[in-house]
């Protein structure tokens, strides 16, 4: 997902993180631990399971449509209002996630701290299985855009003259990204520096294609961990 966004937004900082993605994320996974005993009290354990990575994948999805919608502009997408949106709502994102964490009771509270920490130790067969459904699907996409990615960093207008649309490249990069950082959060919480840094060291070690550096970033990214 990181790699993606550099490649989309082509900014040397941007990560899932900046564009709202994660906090939105984590905003509909807290929601799920505060909420989900009373709001899904008839579910079994087994689709409550389903809930939280699918409340954290439907939460950072509609934040990386609502910061790509305050960034077009006459159907093209400015890059610094990108940013300035997405940080934006990470703020109010934050805001909520401690509104939600004040209504949490004590044990919520204790689940609450070490989740937003990022954590893999509480992973079980049945979170990760959810999680993997979703990050698989957004990896198939990611990488049927490693072409598209590549045409990209030639500008906006260098795209369109060999076919591209980068205002589709770009919105299917983001999506992509949502759903994978949605499931991510909802397994293991908010690790962040883990979407910047994975990507640069695949750049740096094997060039800027995308066909090695979206694989490359999946790869080393889970080494960080």
């Amino acid at each position: 997902a990181g790699a993606a966004l550099l490649g989309g937004v082509r900014n040397p900082l941007a990560d899932p993180g900046l564009i709202g993605a994660s906090a939105g994320a984590a905003f509909g996974a807290v929601g799920v631990i505060v909420l989900g005993p009373v709001v899904f009290s008839s579910l079994t354990p087994e689709a409550l399971a389903w809930a939280l990575p699918i409340a954290a994948f439907v939460c950072g999805l509609i934040a990386t449509v609502i910061v790509y919608a305050a960034a077009r502009h006459e159907g093209r997408v400015i890059i610094p209002t990108m940013l300035l949106a997405g940080v934006a709502f990470s703020a109010i994102a934050m805001a909520g996630i401690g509104w939600r964490t004040f209504l949490a009771d004590d044990a919520q509270l204790r689940l609450l701290t070490f989740w937003t920490m990022g954590s893999v130790g509480g992973a079980t067969w049945a979170q990760i299985g959810p999680s993997v459904v979703l990050i698989g699907a957004a990896a198939l996409l990611l990488l049927a855009l490693a072409r598209p990615l590549d045409v990209l960093a030639l500008g906006e207008d260098g795209a369109r003259h060999l076919g591209f649309d980068p205002g589709r490249t770009t919105g299917l990069a983001a999506a992509a990204g949502a759903v994978a950082v949605g499931a991510a959060v909802a397994a293991c919480g908010v690790i962040g520096f883990v979407g910047l840094v994975a990507p640069h060291l695949v750049r740096l070690a094997a060039g800027p294609k995308h066909a090695v550096v979206l694989p490359g970033a999946a790869l080393i990214g889970g080494g960080l961990v």
